[in-house]
């Protein structure tokens, strides 16, 4: 009969505010995460991981409507529309605040995966690296208001952008203005 004692994986780190941004060097997005604890912790996502994180995003944002079937090759221009509305209004709103600040000392993770899981009124993502995972609640305007800020931050790092719907992109500052990189 074997003693030997499990090791318990960490606790899982609850994110109370993340700052999203574009390290051309890196050509990663740095996020760095405010946590419930009141440390910062710093992670960092691919392209490849980007482009699979957004379409769960915006599948949430776009619910279908019972009982409609959405022909692909046709433009649904009232739902654009709406959502283009709902995003302005959202970017609008982003408060002004200090982006999470990090030492240089502290730890810095690349993301492996990102677990997505939602109800009708949160979305919740569990970024994963190695045995650690963080952990970020958002309802639909923060959501938003992330979103906005990604599809800045990717643009500033000259990825692709064919994963972004045309109300992401019709609702995006000019190049001259920056979305704030903070959500909360």
């Amino acid at each position: 009969m074997s003693t030997e004692s499990a090791t318990p994986a960490p606790a899982p780190m609850d994110l109370k505010r993340i700052t999203t941004e574009m390290h051309e060097l890196e050509d990663r997005l740095q996020l760095v995460g405010e946590l419930e604890s009141g440390g910062p912790v710093v992670f960092w996502l691919t392209q490849r991981l980007v482009k699979r994180l957004v379409p769960h995003l915006l599948s949430w944002l776009q619910p279908a409507a019972p009982g409609v079937t959405a022909v692909a090759s046709v433009p649904d221009y009232h739902t654009d529309a709406i959502q283009s509305f709902a995003q302005q209004a959202a970017i609008a709103q982003l408060p002004e605040q200090p982006p999470v600040q990090t030492a240089q000392q502290d730890n810095k993770w690349l993301v492996d995966s990102i677990d997505v899981a939602r109800t009708p009124e949160i979305i919740a993502l569990t970024f994963k690296f190695g045995e650690q995972k963080a952990t970020l609640l958002m309802a639909q305007q923060p959501l938003r208001q992330w979103l906005a800020i990604l599809h800045d931050q990717c643009r500033k790092g000259e990825w692709a952008l064919d994963i972004w719907p045309d109300w992401i992109i019709d609702s995006a500052p000019s190049e001259n203005q920056q979305v704030r990189a903070t959500v909360h």
